[in-house]
């Protein structure tokens, strides 16, 4: 029974951690979307990536997510530059792997919090 208490325990900090990163990159990107094209309009999405695979969990599942929705978050950016089709199709995957991101994290006992929404 720890080993499930430590899962939760361990879960909800860091998927607390990774969701604050991503919604600070979301509203970052949002608040400069009107002047910011290529990489510019890239560099919070780059930066997340990098403070996602910062990240330390003792959990491997979660581990492992992270460093997908951080791939993914680097492959958005590429296509930021390559062109709007590509992007979109890359923010889909985003997304998609976000959301596997926080269904693995409930896995481990995480709620996502509501302060501050």
């Amino acid at each position: 029974m720890t080993a499930i208490a430590g899962c939760a325990e361990d879960a909800g900090p860091t998927c607390d951690e990774a969701f604050r990163i991503l919604d600070a990159a979301g509203a970052e990107a949002k608040s400069t979307a009107a002047q910011a094209t290529g990489s510019a309009a890239g560099r919070p999405f780059a930066e997340a990536a990098t403070r996602l695979r910062a990240l330390e969990t003792s959990n491997e599942e979660i581990k492992r997510r992270l460093a997908k929705v951080a791939g993914s978050l680097d492959e958005f950016v590429t296509s930021l530059d390559e062109g709007q089709a590509g992007a979109k199709l890359q923010e889909a995957v985003v997304k998609l792997d976000v959301n596997a991101l926080s269904g693995i994290c409930a896995k481990h006992g995480w709620k996502p919090s509501t302060a501050g929404s």
